[in-house]
């Protein structure tokens, strides 16, 4: 089930908020804003993991492999999502190379969630769209879980909203399989900076 694979798994994707916490406590980021944060989360670095996770799943060797996750890390400013993505990617494709137990699961160095999604799919072999459209689903689905906790917004609202996002995620996928790095950008900066600003909240219930 794809909007579970990485909640349900043990490696703390649970705990963390990737800016969201800082958002709602600072910038007033409310039930009514999440359709189009998200739809813009969608368009920008929604489509960049989609674009680097189809980009993993085509990876020959443990030179692409650390080149490409250079080049994410690269497009992660914040050190605290950037930092967050490599401890999940890591602890995901480690769980993923005990059960599965392909070579190209081995893989040493870096693995950000997105990279390390796209080399698990691609040694189940599950088609590369699939994989990228599983993957943008269950971090849809964790951010708005991030949301239950800080806003008063109920499951069936969640749920509304997560089938309103169908569309835009397979088309975040569509356009991500032919984008090229020029082509991807971040339309929400302040996404960032919120990550940035984030160990400076008074309160925090995540780490990120």
């Amino acid at each position: 089930n794809g909007q579970r694979t990485v909640r349900q798994l043990p490696i703390g994707a649970a705990a963390h908020s990737f800016g969201i916490e800082t958002l709602v406590a600072e910038c007033g980021l409310t039930e009514a804003g999440l359709h189009d944060f998200f739809s813009d989360w969608l368009n920008g670095t929604g489509r960049t993991e989609a674009a680097f996770c189809l980009r993993a799943h085509a990876v020959a060797s443990p030179q692409e492999w650390e080149l490409l996750n250079e080049d994410l890390s690269s497009f992660k400013p914040a050190r605290e999502s950037r930092d967050a993505s490599l401890r999940l990617g890591k602890r995901f494709l480690a769980l993923a190379a005990g059960l599965i137990r392909r070579p190209g699961l081995a893989y040493q160095g870096d693995a950000h969630l997105a990279t390390a999604f796209g080399l698990a799919g691609a040694a189940l072999d599950l088609r590369p769209r699939l994989v990228a459209a599983a993957y943008l689903h269950q971090s849809i689905f964790g951010a708005i879980s991030v949301c239950q906790r800080l806003l008063p917004f109920g499951q069936s609202s969640a749920m509304q909203l997560l089938w309103s996002l169908k569309a835009e995620i397979v088309h975040a996928v569509d356009t991500a399989a032919t984008a090229d790095n020029d082509e991807l950008w971040n339309p929400q900066p302040m996404l960032e900076i919120a990550s940035m600003r984030h160990p400076h909240l008074t309160t925090r219930l995540f780490i990120s």
